[in-house]
């Protein structure tokens, strides 16, 4: 029987399972880690006082099923980690230079092209980052990226960045007085 441990002090080593609806993946992660996900935490805390043992696997360590696909979640769940270690400073939208405002390396490669597979790809992946840390109320994840989209918009046109953001092109016509 294996027992993980977390070697950080000041962190619940409690260990929880975050599991794809989608695809199945499993990712276990530390109590700690999940602090920055507000569903994650309601999730975890659900079986306080009544317990369910669906909810727990054989080894009785919370699962928590969750509506995202499995490579997202992997992104997610290694956010989380990193993020128990060193917190990401406050992004404050307020320049235009994402490495600027972003000055964290880390945090810098978590969203940047080459990680990502190149700009188009990237794109898709920052659309599927804030669809998911909308879902799972991960704000600095979606301070991050969304911060990162504005940096990649300046400038374009409002036909670009309808396309930047794929959004239908019936909303752009009606955006778009003839």
């Amino acid at each position: 029987n294996t027992t993980t441990m977390n070697t950080d002090n000041n962190a619940d080593a409690t260990m929880v399972k975050l599991v794809s609806n989608l695809d199945d993946r499993i990712f276990e992660v530390s109590m700690a880690a999940i602090q920055i996900s507000q569903v994650c935490l309601d999730a975890a805390g659900e079986v306080d006082g009544d317990e369910n043992e669906d909810e727990y696997d054989n080894e009785n360590v919370k699962t928590i099923p969750l509506d995202v696909s499995g490579p997202n979640l992997e992104m997610i769940v290694d956010f989380m980690k990193h993020y128990q270690k060193e917190k990401m400073n406050e992004v404050k939208f307020s320049g235009d230079s994402f490495e600027m405002e972003v000055r964290q390396k880390w945090y810098q490669d978590f969203v940047s092209h080459e990680k990502l597979g190149g700009s188009e790809a990237a794109r898709k992946k920052y659309i599927q980052l804030v669809k998911t840390s909308d879902y799972m109320c991960i704000q600095p994840i979606l301070s991050l990226v969304t911060f990162k989209m504005k940096c990649e918009m300046l400038g374009r046109s409002c036909d670009e960045i309808y396309e930047y953001l794929e959004l239908p092109k019936d909303l752009i016509e009606s955006h778009h007085p003839v």
